[in-house]
């Protein structure tokens, strides 16, 4: 405030005198360079403000682009959480449809696995009756052959009964020539008769022998070559084996369609 020039303090704010002219201040540049600095400061801390401000702005319009942006995604959001809430109903029904077909299946399914096994229980027996049959129809086999066997013995004894009874028929047909002989005869007197009749009663009493052991003869033939039915016998089991055989097969039949009948349902 005060300068040492001269020995005297004086001031350095020193007013305007009469005499002489002078600035006001002594320090006028300081407070220029002062009020400079000042407003340097002032107009650096603006710019900065601006800066600052601007940014800002730039921020918050980038996060209401950004808020509008995540509004409508929110929006598209439950557009679609609206769809999988209506799709999940549909799927929910469709899950419980779903399972009440797999239960009827599953039922569908334990009658079909009873059914099949009483066919294949029924199938087991089948066979059985089958390899039943079989050994029913070799032993039928057999007794055919041996039936045919008795049948060409059967016709050889009936050739040999045919060359049997052919004398049998020269006997009568040599009978009825006597007859004749002896119809001719009756015209003969009495006398002649007479004397003839020995002859005629020990002829016919020979023809009447030799009938006998001809009738007996047939009937033991007879005996000899059928002792028993057996013809009809294996004609009966021929035909109750047929119906048998038929019956098996239209079962067999039935079967089978069945079994593709399951298969095209699987």
């Amino acid at each position: 405030m005060y300068s040492g020039r001269n020995g005297r303090r004086r001031g350095l704010l020193r007013p305007i005198t009469a005499n002489g002219g002078g600035s006001m201040f002594r320090i006028l540049p300081l407070f220029g360079f002062l009020t400079g600095l000042l407003f340097f400061f002032i107009y650096y801390i603006y710019q900065v403000q601006n800066v600052e401000l601007y940014n800002i702005r730039n921020q918050i319009e980038l996060e209401r682009n950004r808020q509008i942006k995540v509004k409508l995604e929110n929006i598209d959001f439950k557009a679609e959480l609206e769809k999988y809430k209506s799709s999940e109903a549909s799927l929910k029904n469709e899950l419980q449809k779903l399972r009440l077909s797999q239960k009827e299946c599953t039922g569908k399914l334990a009658k079909w696995n009873n059914t099949l096994l009483s066919y294949m229980m029924n199938l087991k027996q089948l066979q059985d009756d089958k390899n039943m049959c079989f050994i029913a129809m070799a032993s039928m086999k057999a007794e055919l052959a041996v039936a045919k066997l008795t049948i060409t013995t059967m016709r050889a004894n009936f050739t040999s009964m045919g060359n049997v009874m052919e004398t049998p028929k020269k006997i009568i047909e040599s009978s009825k020539m006597r007859l004749e002989k002896e119809d001719a005869q009756e015209s003969i007197p009495q006398e002649a008769n007479l004397t003839a009749s020995p002859l005629t009663i020990t002829q016919t009493a020979d023809e009447e022998d030799s009938r006998r052991n001809t009738s007996i003869q047939s009937e033991k033939m007879q005996e000899n070559i059928l002792p028993e039915p057996v013809v009809s016998k294996h004609i009966a089991r021929a035909m109750n084996f047929s119906n048998f055989h038929a019956e098996n097969r239209a079962q067999e039949n039935q079967l089978d369609s069945l079994a593709a009948l399951l298969q095209l349902k699987k």
